[in-house]
């Protein structure tokens, strides 16, 4: 059974396939991501993706062997799938079943070059383009389970985002020792676990992974482990635990902070820790100072998000990567009102925009320009990137609805996530050679 074509891919690139944009170079391969359904929003145009389209076939792009329609249902608003033999329709519920298709796709389950998704009893899984084996899903209702470590012969890497997100019924899952990360949401308000283990080989936890794991409390983080995901055991049995135990209301895990939301007052991050992560002190209303240590190096996503009563923040020279960390604080606030041109500009970051307005020329000492950097801003009218940026954040440009010329100097390789999202007036993009996607 064959599907009918269809791309979907980030709506960063709606705005960069424009039929009326004037494109400098041309694009040879686009990144594909299924987590984004409504890829050409606002864009007023459909989109023909060619027959010899090339995608970047990683771990952070999707390419479909069968493609297909989406079909809103009036009534209900639940999404279809047409198929070409029959004119049948089948609900999100049936697709995911391989015995009706060759693929699985579902909104929490992105990043993935995906074909052949295959079935062995309750898992759902694809061999994944390094030649290592991936779980995609699990569907059973077991209270334990344990996991295979080759399927097809093949090592099982990783747990994919979203394999047993909202599974309520497992207590106790083994991981075998192959494992090496484990996805966003991976088990997210998996509510009735209580017992996993991490393997010694996992490096990267992603977002959410375990949130809301609200039983969960017999589990080990090795020291393998480097990179951990915003809000990743946020409401979980296991990090309330922690801050029960925690002195000054800082949860550090091998030198990542992840969580300090039980902070108030003067915050004095210690000098073993080398990142903060996403989310770490989101909504803390009772901290007023964060003085941040040299050893750190970056500051994840909304990382103090609307922490109200911020006013002062000590950043070291030593941080390199910020993305949209301050939002909300009356710190950013202030340096708004006293920003040049109405950039804030931090160690090279440029990681706010929001008072700019008509043609913005981004001034050559930034190095990177953060997520979330001009989102939302409805004045300014022309953006020019200049040679010394190596680094352009997601939705960075998203929402900008009066933009409408973006000219990019930057030695990029990639047009970022949903980076001019609904820049729907968006005429003129000129890009560098060096974007292949």
């Amino acid at each position: 059974m064959r599907l009918k074509k269809k791309y979907m891919g980030q709506r960063a690139l709606a705005a960069v396939l424009l039929s009326s944009m004037v494109v400098s170079s041309p694009v040879t391969a686009l990144h594909a991501d299924e987590k984004d359904k409504d890829a050409f929003e606002g864009a007023g145009f459909s989109v023909e993706i060619p027959e010899d389209y090339d995608s970047c076939l990683n771990e952070d792009s999707s390419y479909y062997e069968a493609e297909y329609d989406i079909y809103d249902d009036e009534t209900g608003g639940e999404e279809y799938y047409e198929a070409d033999d029959n004119d049948d329709y089948y609900s999100e519920e049936n697709y995911s079943n391989p015995e009706f298709f060759d693929i699985f796709i579902e909104d929490d389950i992105p990043a993935l070059t995906r074909t052949n998704i295959k079935r062995k009893g309750n898992l759902l899984y694809c061999i994944q383009a390094n030649g290592t084996a991936e779980i995609v899903s699990y569907t059973g209702n077991a209270e334990s389970v344990k996991l295979p470590s080759k399927l097809e012969g093949k090592k099982v890497t990783k747990i994919g985002n979203g394999a047993f997100k909202d599974n309520t019924t497992i207590v106790k899952v083994k991981l075998p020792t192959t494992i090496k990360e484990i996805g966003d949401d991976a088990f997210a308000s998996c509510t009735g676990l209580t017992t996993i283990n991490i393997p010694g080989k996992v490096t990267k936890i992603g977002r959410r992974a375990f949130y809301n794991c609200s039983s969960l409390s017999n589990m080990t983080v090795p020291s393998s482990v480097k990179e951990i995901g915003a809000s990743a055991f946020k409401n979980s049995l296991w990090i309330c635990k922690k801050k029960d135990d925690s002195k000054n209301g800082l949860i550090i895990i091998n030198n990542i902070l992840v969580d300090g939301s039980y902070c108030s007052g003067s915050v004095n991050i210690p000098s073993n820790v080398k990142s903060i992560s996403g989310e770490a002190f989101m909504e803390a209303a009772n901290i007023t100072s964060v003085k941040i240590p040299s050893s750190v190096t970056s500051i994840g996503n909304f990382a103090f998000l609307d922490c109200y009563n911020l006013k002062t923040i000590t950043i070291p020279s030593s941080v390199k990567s910020i993305d949209n960390a301050f939002g909300g604080t009356p710190w950013l606030d202030a340096k708004r009102k006293s920003a040049k041109n109405g950039m804030v500009i931090v160690n090279g970051i440029l990681i706010d925009g929001a008072n700019c307005s008509g043609k913005v020329t981004i001034p050559s000492n930034v190095k990177s320009i953060a997520a979330y950097a001009f989102y939302c801003n409805s004045s300014i009218t022309e953006i020019v990137i200049p040679k010394s940026v190596t680094k352009i954040g997601n939705y960075s440009f998203g929402l900008c609805t009066s933009l409408k010329k973006m000219t990019i100097n930057a030695s990029i390789k990639a047009i970022p996530e949903g980076m001019l999202d609904d820049c729907n007036v968006l005429e003129t993009v000129n890009i560098p050679n060096t974007v292949t996607s």
